[in-house]
C-alpha cells in the first residue's frame, strides 16, 4: 500500500512540473531590419503571422515608429513567423522558444529570391550595337533634374555609360545591373512624400516604375556600385 502511495505522489509531482512547464510565459522580441540595403529609416511590416504546428495562432501589426515588436504570453515549443517583404514576397523564419526566457528573432525586410522573379533583365536582351537607358525623375518636396544611364552592348562586351563617364562592365556588375532591375519591379513599400519614377526603354519595350518607399534608393545604390558616386 505504502509503495502505491509513494507512486501516486511521484506521479502528481512529475505531470504537475510538466504542466508548469508548458505553460511558462516567454516573450518573443521581433527585430524589422534590413539586411542588403543600407538604410536606417523606419522599417515596415503591415502584418506578422506567428504559426505554430502549421496553424495561425496570432496576428499581430508591428508599430511602424518601432524596429522592435514584442509578442508575450507564449508557451515554450517551435513557431514559424509569417512577414512579407518590401518587394511583395512571402517569407518565413522559424524559432525553437525555449522555457522563461526572452527569444529575439530578426526578419529581413529586403530579403529577394531573384530566381522567383518573371521577369527577364534588358541586359539579356541585348543584342550587339543596341542599347537601353535607365531614366530617374524623383518627385516631391525636393525634386530633382532626370538622371540617366545607358547600358550598351559592343563586340559581345557591355558598356555603362553615366555623367560623361563610360565603363566596361565586369560579370559581377553585370549581375548587379540585374538584380537593380528584378528589385524595381517588384518594389511596392511605403507611402512617402517623394516619388522616384523609373523609365527602363529598350528599343520599343519600356518599362515604368513608381518607387515611393524612400529607403530603396536603387538608383543611387547602382550608381555607386558602376561609378563609385
Amino acid at each position: 500500500m505504502l509503495k502505491i502511495v509513494v507512486l501516486f505522489i511521484l506521479f502528481s509531482f512529475f505531470f504537475n512540473c510538466k504542466n508548469e512547464t508548458e505553460s511558462y510565459d516567454n516573450k518573443l522580441v521581433i527585430a524589422k531590419q534590413f539586411c542588403e540595403i543600407n538604410q536606417n529609416g523606419m522599417v515596415y511590416i503591415p502584418e506578422i503571422k506567428l504559426l505554430q504546428n502549421n496553424k495561425i495562432i496570432k496576428k499581430y501589426k508591428p508599430n511602424v515608429l518601432s524596429k522592435y515588436s514584442i509578442i508575450d504570453s507564449l508557451n515554450s515549443g517551435k513557431y514559424t513567423i509569417e512577414y512579407s517583404t518590401i518587394y511583395k514576397m512571402k517569407e518565413s523564419v522559424s524559432i525553437n522558444i525555449g522555457n522563461k526566457q526572452i527569444d529575439t528573432v530578426e526578419l529581413c525586410i529586403d530579403k529577394i529570391n531573384y530566381k522567383e522573379v518573371n521577369h527577364i533583365p534588358f541586359i539579356d536582351k541585348l543584342k550587339n550595337d543596341e542599347l537601353f537607358t535607365i531614366d530617374l525623375w524623383t518627385q516631391g518636396c525636393a525634386s530633382h533634374p532626370n538622371k540617366m544611364i545607358k547600358i550598351e552592348k559592343t563586340n559581345d562586351a557591355f558598356f555603362a555609360v553615366y555623367d560623361n563617364k563610360r565603363k566596361r562592365l565586369s560579370e559581377k556588375e553585370i549581375e548587379l545591373l540585374k538584380r537593380f532591375e528584378l528589385e524595381l519591379i517588384k518594389i511596392d513599400y511605403g507611402n512617402c512624400t517623394n516619388t522616384d519614377m523609373y523609365t527602363i526603354k529598350y528599343n520599343e519595350e519600356e518599362l515604368k516604375i513608381d518607387d515611393e518607399s524612400c529607403t530603396w534608393y536603387g538608383y543611387n545604390r547602382l550608381c555607386q556600385n558602376l561609378f563609385g558616386t
